[in-house]
């Protein structure tokens, strides 16, 4: 089996960018925890997925420190496949782009911290590149987190641009992201499919439990859900 990166370039070089940017010094021991950007004003955490296994982190910090944290969303993604004799192999572009509404799956334990004056979180629009070595025969990684064996695994991300930058730090900013795409006043899963696919169940999830959407109405099997006043 073969295990998966750690850190990559991806994060390395954010890790850079954000402790240019706050003057900050890199892997901080802030008690049993390493910060990947420390200054005396925040502490800035790369994350480039499973946000919600910065839980107990967060928790411990945000008493006494502000915290950012910075989540890479791929705009576009270039595949190099190279062989095990470091031969490339392809390069190719990948057909799938993140948006924004990628990140209600990360914050299934994270959104109580949201509207706590300590806690922010910013989407990183990028451009990277995926470096994948192909293998003889098919395998599996060491988090046995493949359904079926590849022939290949991932070696490392790089970061190719930053495209922009979004700052959600309220439930008015969360509220927002639905609000710019729903032009009615009641909606349903349905409706949320149209813009967001297959993440439309977990944004209702996670609307419901910080408080910004409630149900109005079950109508022909499909419940409908409004924006709370005050959003």
């Amino acid at each position: 089996m073969i295990n998966t990166y750690n850190e990559s370039n991806l994060h390395n070089s954010l890790k850079n960018i954000f402790a240019q940017r706050t003057g900050g010094v890199t892997e901080y021991q802030a008690g049993s925890y390493i910060c990947d950007v420390y200054s005396p004003e925040i502490i800035t955490e790369i994350q480039t997925a499973n946000l919600s296994s910065l839980e107990k982190k967060i928790s411990f910090l945000i008493e006494n420190h502000k915290i950012e944290i910075v989540f890479p969303v791929a705009e576009l993604t270039v595949i190099e496949t190279w062989n095990e004799d470091g031969e490339l192999v392809s390069t190719r572009k990948s057909p799938k782009k993140e948006d924004e509404f990628c990140i209600f799956r990360q914050i299934t334990k994270l959104y109580k911290f949201v509207d706590n004056y300590n806690f922010s979180i910013r989407l990183v629009f990028v451009n990277q590149k995926q470096i994948r070595i192909k293998t003889d025969e098919k395998i599996q990684l060491i988090n046995k987190s493949r359904h079926f064996k590849k022939n290949w695994y991932k070696k490392n991300k790089k970061l190719l641009s930053i495209n922009k930058e979004i700052v959600l730090q309220s439930k008015n900013d969360f509220a927002n992201l639905i609000k710019d795409k729903i032009n009615f006043q009641a909606f349903c899963k349905t409706d949320i499919e149209q813009f967001a696919r297959k993440d439309a169940g977990i944004i209702i999830w996670v609307l419901k439990r910080m408080e910004i959407i409630e149900q109005t109405e079950i109508k022909k099997r499909k419940i409908y859900y409004a924006i709370k006043k005050g959003f």
